[in-house]
């Protein structure tokens, strides 16, 4: 017999032998199929007296609750199983019952010291009790401030919360955790205006030559249009607020606009050839798109405003810069002073920050700029010529030069 024969003989036998395997094995799968439905079985009758012990225990839990809290969400998998059609309103219990669980978090003690731009502090502490958190800010202006009524802005703003001043700061408003208002909104709000503490002290000379300004209008109305300028011609006082070292805030209401001038301090040419680039594009916007945006303008000596004001340093020289906001009686309205108010307070570390941000991004530029010349260089080098020379025997090897 060739060998070819004998190969087909042998897969042939192997067939015949894996047709009889696979049945037998089919035949032996079916033989274990009840075992499986007694498992199942056991399964179900192990969850029935499951569910029997949590009818029970519920029977038990509202004695304890704290033990309701803590075992609701286990009842609750067990009842969307027993009772499918009360499942979402268990559910929405569990979530609600979750939700005052997190809202009556114990309190811890704190004391934090937070610092904010132009060298306010904030210390936010537990004195007395966990429950009860005093807030607490200095403001190196804070004398001034008081002259323009911010003890007034700030009694509107937190009246039942004020308690007497921390020592080594300015203002304090103590909140008591176990007394905040029922509303959401309410405690929102709150929050709001304890976030906007400093910001509520700096209003009130801006909220002050707001309200000389609707005053001076209404005296000027009682001219004609050629007269007024004459009627009320020296305008309102110049409110100075030194917020910062050798920089100020100068304030002054007229009859048709409001100016505030920031004192700034360049103490690099980068930053003085920064700043004035910032400040031509505010007057070229307003030029192009934003007509009704306040009018800016950049001076290195003091503008006319500020003659005869005591402190304003009037040498001329580069590192002070004024930065003049003419504000119209379109921004002076009662729906946009808050935000109005808002925004000119920042506009200091505004200005700063972007050309701080200008400078680091030029930096970057210029490395990488510097990687990508370094990298041709590296390139560039010309490739070491291999020399092959010869011993006094006749051998060759190669030097590299």
């Amino acid at each position: 017999m060739s060998i070819a024969r004998r190969t087909s003989c042998k897969d042939d036998e192997k067939k015949r032998r894996l047709q009889t395997f696979w049945p037998e094995k089919r035949k032996a799968a079916r033989a274990h199929q009840p075992r499986r439905t007694a498992f199942n079985t056991g399964r179900v009758l192990r969850l029935y007296i499951i569910q029997s012990h949590a009818r029970h225990a519920s029977s038990r839990l509202p004695k304890c609750p704290d033990r309701v809290a803590a075992q609701r969400p286990f009842r609750a998998r067990v009842r969307a199983l027993s009772y499918p059609a009360a499942s979402s309103a268990t559910t929405q219990s569990v979530g609600q019952s979750s939700a005052n669980t997190r809202t009556r978090a114990s309190p811890v003690s704190i004391d934090q010291v937070v610092s904010d731009f132009d060298g306010v502090t904030f210390h936010i502490s537990t004195p007395e009790s966990k429950s009860k958190i005093v807030v607490s800010i200095h403001v190196k202006c804070y004398s001034e401030l008081v002259q323009y009524g911010a003890q007034a802005v700030l009694e509107r703003e937190y009246g039942p919360y004020i308690v007497d001043p921390e020592s080594g700061y300015d203002f304090s408003v103590q909140i008591d955790l176990e007394n905040l208002p029922e509303d959401q909104e309410a405690r929102d709000d709150l929050m709001r205006r304890i976030s906007l503490l400093k910001r509520n002290a700096m209003a009130a000379p801006f909220e002050q030559a707001f309200d000389e300004f609707h005053q001076l209008q209404e005296e000027a109305s009682k001219y004609t249009s050629e007269s007024a300028p004459q009627g009320v011609k020296e305008g309102g006082e110049v409110r100075a607020i030194h917020y910062r070292e050798e920089e100020a805030i100068y304030i002054k209401a007229s009859h048709d606009r409001v100016t505030v001038i920031f004192s700034t301090i360049f103490r690099e040419e980068t930053d003085r050839i920064f700043g004035k680039v910032f400040l031509q594009e505010f007057v070229d916007a307003r030029r192009r798109a934003i007509q009704n945006a306040p009018q800016v303008l950049f001076l290195n000596e003091p503008p006319l405003e500020l003659q005869g004001i005591p402190g304003v340093n009037t040498s001329g020289s580069g590192e002070i810069g004024y930065i003049t906001f003419v504000l119209f009686p379109r921004h002076l309205t009662n729906q946009r002073r808050a935000d109005v108010i808002s925004h000119i307070q920042t506009f200091r570390d505004y200005f700063h920050y972007h050309i701080k941000a200008s400078k680091a991004y030029i930096h970057s530029r210029m490395r990488k700029r510097t990687a990508d010349f370094l990298q041709v260089l590296r390139r560039a080098r010309p490739e070491a010529e291999e020399k092959e020379r010869k011993t006094a025997s006749g051998r060759t090897f190669k030097v590299q030069s």
